[in-house]
């Protein structure tokens, strides 16, 4: 497969499985507009296992185990045939589609992209998987009880993503060195991104028996740290990559903009998106803005509050808890710190409230 149709491989499942993302993503510079892509792809395959209905506990684990297994060896165009043909078939079109073209994902992943990019992916997906798989496992199953199992499932299904965009983003600036707090923030955006879906579709979980939003309004207050954390990452971000700001800050500026929508939605029973012409209207407005900061500082504030969040001082890092909280986290063993495998250590751990 040569660059141009790889390009377009990856484009055609992601205007299946995700038209925002597809849009965002399509806008990234070469070679990260694939590298992204692909690392996409991948955790929608984990999305897929975690979400099909299952028979048994057992077949979804087993699922799981297999494509853990192809992370570390290129499976047969045979294995992964018939890995696919054992998920249910009550799964979307465009996700049994992605399914069926798991060999050639795992092939470009082995054997097309450059080891720095590859071991990036390995890293999310392997603590994504582990981290998917923890949840699965727990009593009750599908439920998370309180802010903290919140904050924990985000960090391994959209933080750890955040984490990967940073590292690739690294591999094509040469002058860009991620800090821990640059990190932190990057999770930060992939927490609000996963919170806004949460809230979003709260209503039709629960009707299909997920119920992954234990206290809708504390929910809705965490988010304001998350966007004050998500807006931080793309202020800081290389100002000569302009592609990989505007695919952040559209992601952003369109869960900001959904979140009041979903609200209304969620208290009146509905579920709604957000209207296609004003979707064109908002990436318009941001795209206009150049993704300066300053420029675009204004409009966050706006729709900030129009979603009711408080983002005041989005510059100041959030302080630490107090000192007792932090000597009692750091002398417990925790779950999280033996999947996580990522660059950032207790401290900003404990910032991102996942390990409480």
């Amino acid at each position: 497969m040569n660059p141009e149709s790889r390009t377009e491989f990856y484009q055609a499942h992601l205007d299946r499985v995700s038209r925002s993302f597809a849009f965002c993503i399509a806008r990234l510079e070469q070679p990260l507009r694939d590298w992204v892509a692909l690392s996409y792809l991948i955790c929608r395959i984990l999305d897929s296992i975690e979400d099909a209905p299952w028979e048994s506990s057992v077949e979804q684990q087993q699922a799981f185990k297999e494509f853990d297994s192809w992370l570390q060896k290129l499976p047969s165009s045979d294995k992964t045939q018939q890995w696919c043909a054992s998920f249910p078939e009550a799964i979307p079109q465009g996700e049994r589609l992605l399914l069926q073209d798991t060999y050639q994902l795992f092939s470009d992943l082995h054997l097309v992209h450059p080891a720095p990019v590859r071991q990036v992916i390995l890293q999310l997906a392997q603590d994504m998987s582990q981290g998917m798989q923890r949840f699965q496992s727990q009593t009750p199953r599908h439920r998370l009880q309180s802010l903290t199992e919140v904050n924990q499932y985000c960090f391994f299904v959209a933080g750890l993503v955040g984490e990967a965009l940073t590292h690739l983003l690294e591999l094509v600036c040469e002058d860009y060195k991620a800090s821990p707090e640059s990190l932190t923030d990057a999770h930060h955006f992939g927490l609000f991104l996963q919170k806004v879906n949460l809230l979003k579709d709260q209503s039709t979980d629960e009707k299909e028996g997920r119920f992954l939003v234990p206290d809708r309004h504390q929910v809705l207050q965490s988010v304001s740290e998350n966007a004050k954390g998500a807006f931080r990452f793309i202020a800081h971000l290389p100002k000569n990559q302009k592609g990989f700001r505007l695919f952040c800050a559209w992601s952003l500026f369109l869960g900001l903009a959904t979140l009041p929508l979903a609200q209304r939605a969620f208290l009146r029973g509905q579920q709604w998106k957000l209207p296609r012409e004003k979707t064109l209207a908002l990436i318009s407005e941001v795209e206009s803005l150049q993704t300066e900061p300053q420029e675009l500082e204004p409009l966050f504030l706006s729709l900030a509050s129009r979603a009711g969040l408080q983002v005041g001082g989005w510059n100041q890092l959030r302080p630490l808890r107090d000192s007792g909280n932090m000597a009692e986290v750091q002398s417990q063993p925790h779950w999280l710190l033996q999947i996580y495998r990522g660059s950032l250590k207790r401290t900003f751990l404990m910032r991102l409230g996942v390990l409480g």
